[in-house]
């Protein structure tokens, strides 16, 4: 077996065809989008790069197949928060063999290595931590969320046998549409809907200056507690909702299609404070057998690819009465 940097247009095709490889047999798989990915590693379009940089790798067994790939990075804004310099290794595919996993992870080693880190944090993505990011363990029974975690089972004791440890629990929950709602959230709701200091209102895109701060406050008053959360500006959120502002951005484009129907876009608001902003992506991606992961302009003209911002209240801060 031999390791090879992804550094050609034909070594990039190999990256992206391994987990095609892996899952070929796995009913419940989608692909990532193809673009998406390969926008993580692409200075033009990953801010990371700034203060960052990347690798990728894809390992040939005997036969000349590729049967597995990894990815490592480095965040030198994140790395040095650490007790000890931490680089980032991710987008982590193999077959079920130990030793193709092994020289996987130490060619990922090796890298962060010769940029001075002394440990390794993954899986992970090299940009923001909603997507790519931790290792599936259990709910294998469900198709993978956008953008999110979807591994073989077996991942986990290849992680673990090589002597990665666990360093935070990430959740991921699904709501299925047609089960009612605990009876406890539906009596907060009328509550809630009974009082005049809250209301529904639909986004005004006349004014989405005021709406990306509303955004703001949430998300970073969600977020601040993590490790090595720096936050989001204003500047970012409109980046967002603002066509203006960056125009290759996918989620940009289809964000820019909703704020054309403002009763699309919902906020929680009471008398003072916006209490909840939400960005949701239907899971609409076909199923595997017909769709391969490269993302064509006329998924984007069948809507595919759909987002949405809708209201989300949060009941903790009301809650006292009734528990």
């Amino acid at each position: 077996m031999k390791i090879i940097e992804v550094l050609s247009k034909s070594e990039i095709k190999h990256f992206h065809q391994v987990p095609h490889h892996v899952y070929k047999k796995d009913s419940n798989w989608i692909p990532h989008i193809k673009q998406e990915v390969e926008a993580v590693f692409n200075p033009d379009k990953n801010k990371y790069f700034k203060h960052g940089e990347a690798c990728r790798f894809i390992l040939i067994d005997e036969q000349e197949n590729t049967i597995g790939r990894i990815a490592a990075f480095v965040d030198k804004r994140r790395s040095d928060s650490f007790k000890q310099p931490t680089g980032g290794i991710g987008f982590f595919e193999c077959i079920n063999n130990q030793e193709a996993a092994f020289k996987l992870f130490d060619s990922g080693k090796k890298w962060l290595l010769e940029k001075g880190m002394k440990a390794m944090d993954g899986p992970i993505n090299f940009g923001e931590k909603d997507r790519y990011w931790g290792l599936l363990v259990t709910g294998f029974e469900y198709p993978p969320i956008y953008s999110n975690s979807y591994n073989p089972p077996y991942y986990q004791s290849l992680f673990e046998s090589y002597g990665f440890q666990t360093y935070f629990n990430q959740f991921n929950f699904i709501k299925p549409l047609d089960v009612r709602l605990p009876e406890k959230y539906i009596k907060r709701f009328e509550r809630i809907n009974k009082n005049d200091d809250y209301h529904l209102e639909s986004i005004d895109k006349k004014n989405l200056s005021k709406y990306a701060k509303d955004f703001c406050e949430v998300y970073n008053s969600a977020w601040m507690t993590h490790d090595n959360f720096k936050g989001m500006s204003d500047e970012q959120a409109m980046s967002m909702l603002h066509p203006a502002v960056d125009k290759k951005s996918m989620t940009t484009k289809v964000l820019q299609s909703y704020a054309m129907h403002p009763k699309q876009l919902l906020r929680a608001v009471t008398e003072y404070h916006t209490h909840g902003i939400d960005i949701e992506e239907p899971q609409d991606i076909p199923s595997q057998p017909e769709y391969s992961g490269l993302l064509s302009p006329w998924m984007f003209g069948m809507g595919i690819l759909l987002v949405g911002l809708i209201a989300v209240f949060v009941f903790s801060q009301i809650d006292n009465a009734e528990d």
